[in-house]
């Protein structure tokens, strides 16, 4: 359904404190490139409880779509993760264009969704 849309999904957890700290720029990039066809949804660990990654969404105003991964499904669509956070940028045409192991660094993560941005549908 986001396929024509530049992509971010973001594996977190609550536990993660680089996790955590990195949410609230992928927000900020969310609301900043949303308008030009970039989405973003941040996908919390399977161990993770529901309640609390709802209470941790809540309290960080999260503007995007936040999914619990309860089975492990959508991190094995990814290949299956080493840690979190672990992010992936989707171009328009639904391809991986970057894996970014770690935290975010949103100046890099900017200049290549406006290159993505850019590209056609």
């Amino acid at each position: 359904s986001l396929r024509g849309k530049v992509v971010l999904v973001n594996f977190w957890a609550t536990t993660c404190e680089p996790c955590v700290r990195e949410l609230p720029g992928i927000a900020q990039a969310w609301r900043r490139f949303g308008p030009q066809g970039f989405e973003a949804v941040a996908v919390a660990m399977s161990y993770d409880p529901p309640n609390r990654v709802v209470e941790f969404s809540e309290k960080l105003a999260l503007p995007m779509p936040v999914s619990l991964d309860l089975k492990g499904e959508i991190e094995k669509q990814f290949g299956g993760l080493k840690f979190v956070p672990t992010s992936f940028l989707i171009d328009r045409q639904g391809n991986i264009a970057r894996r970014i192991d770690g935290e975010i660094q949103f100046g890099p993560l900017h200049s290549l969704i406006e290159a993505k941005l850019k590209e056609p549908i």
